[in-house]
C-alpha cells in the first residue's frame, strides 16, 4: 500500500478553524470587503491592477473560489460585475482604451 496523502489544511472562518481539502472538492470560497479606500481594478484585493485582477472577475463569474472584492471588480460602475468589466481590465492593461479611473483611488 501506498503512502497516505494528507491533504487537509485549516482555516480560520471568523475566528473559528475549520477543515479544507482542495484535493478532495472542498471549496473555499471568501470576499474581500472594501472598507474605505481601495484601488478600482483590484478585484482580488492584493493591492496592485494586474492580470490576476481579471482573472479573480472571471473566476467569480464562473463560481470558482477567488479572493474578489466586488466594488473594485465593477470598474465600469454598470449593472455589478459581469466580464465587460474583466474586458475593461484586460485593455487597461494593454495599454488600450477602457476607464482612465482603473488604478486610482477610490474613496
Amino acid at each position: 500500500m501506498a503512502g497516505k496523502i494528507d491533504s487537509i489544511m485549516t482555516v480560520k472562518r471568523n475566528g473559528e478553524a475549520i477543515a479544507y481539502d482542495p484535493v478532495f472538492g472542498d471549496i473555499l470560497r471568501f470576499t474581500v470587503t472594501a472598507s474605505g479606500a481601495y484601488l478600482l481594478g483590484d478585484a482580488d484585493g492584493d493591492g496592485a491592477v494586474t492580470i490576476l485582477d481579471a482573472t479573480a472577475i472571471q473566476r467569480h463569474l464562473a463560481d470558482l473560489p477567488t479572493a474578489f472584492c466586488a466594488a473594485a471588480a465593477d470598474v465600469d460602475g454598470e449593472d455589478g460585475v459581469t466580464i465587460i468589466d474583466a474586458n475593461y481590465l484586460q485593455r487597461w492593461l494593454a495599454g488600450l482604451p477602457s476607464n482612465d479611473e482603473i488604478g486610482q483611488v477610490i474613496r
